[in-house]
C-alpha cells in the first residue's frame, strides 16, 4: 500500500514559481463582515490553484519575518502548497495588498485594490526579489519541476528559468508590466509560454521587437 502511495506521488506534476507572494487583505462592504487574510500575488494565487489540483508546488520567494508573513504561511500551508523555498529574513519583504469588495448604487459588487495603509496613508509593503547569490542554493535544495513560472523580471529569476529550462522544465512567464530593457528581453527569448493581458502596449511591443514567439 505504502509503495502504490509513493508511485503515485512521484507521477504527480511539479511547478516552482518565483514572484510575487503576498498577504491579501480582503475588507467587504458590510462592516458586520470581518476582514479575511490569505494568501495572493500573482505568483501565490497560480501556485495554490495548482496546488489546489494536485499538483506540487514549490514558490521562491524572500520575505520578513513577521506577522504577516506568519499569516501568509498558514494559509499556504492550508492549501498544501511546500514552503521550504521561501525564506523569512530581517531584510526580506512581505507584500500586503488589500483588496476591497464593495456595492455601487445599483447593488453590483465592485472591487478594488489598495496599496496605501489606509490609517496613515504609507506605502505598504512591496516585492523584493529573491538575491542573485541564492540561485545556487535554490537550485541544490529543490527537485526539478516540470514547469517553472515567474511574474517579475529580475536576475534571480531569470538564473533560475535558464537552469531550469536546461532541465528540461516548460518555463512560463506572466510580466506584470512592460519594460524595453535586456532583463525583459531575457525573460521573453527564455520564455516557452507567455501569458499576457490585451493592452495595447503589449501587444505593440511583442509584434515591433526583434522578440519572435517560439
Amino acid at each position: 500500500m505504502n509503495h502504490m502511495k509513493n508511485k503515485t506521488m512521484k507521477t504527480k506534476p511539479i511547478c516552482i514559481g518565483a514572484g510575487l507572494v503576498a498577504l491579501d487583505v480582503v475588507i467587504n462592504g458590510n462592516p458586520k463582515i470581518p476582514l479575511k487574510l490569505y494568501a495572493g500575488g500573482s505568483c501565490g494565487n497560480v501556485l495554490t490553484i495548482l496546488s489546489s489540483f494536485q499538483w506540487i508546488v514549490y514558490p521562491v520567494a524572500r520575505l520578513k519575518n513577521n506577522n504577516a508573513s506568519k499569516q501568509l504561511l498558514s494559509d499556504l500551508n492550508d492549501w498544501k502548497v511546500n514552503t521550504s523555498l521561501i525564506t523569512l529574513t530581517p531584510d526580506g519583504s512581505t507584500p500586503i495588498i488589500i483588496q476591497r469588495i464593495k456595492k455601487d448604487k445599483n447593488g453590483n459588487s465592485v472591487h478594488s485594490f489598495q496599496f496605501k495603509n489606509p490609517d496613515n496613508g504609507e506605502w505598504l509593503p512591496s516585492y523584493k526579489p529573491v538575491l542573485g547569490s541564492e540561485v545556487h542554493s535554490i537550485t541544490q535544495k529543490s527537485p526539478i519541476p516540470n514547469v517553472f513560472f515567474f511574474d517579475r523580471v529580475n536576475r534571480s529569476s531569470i538564473e533560475l528559468a535558464k537552469y531550469y529550462k536546461e532541465k528540461g522544465a516548460v518555463i512560463f512567464f506572466e510580466p506584470s508590466s512592460v519594460s524595453e530593457n535586456k532583463q525583459f528581453e531575457e525573460c521573453l527569448n527564455i520564455a516557452d509560454i507567455i501569458k499576457f493581458s490585451d493592452e495595447k502596449i503589449m501587444l505593440h511591443y511583442i509584434r515591433t521587437s526583434e522578440f519572435r514567439l517560439k
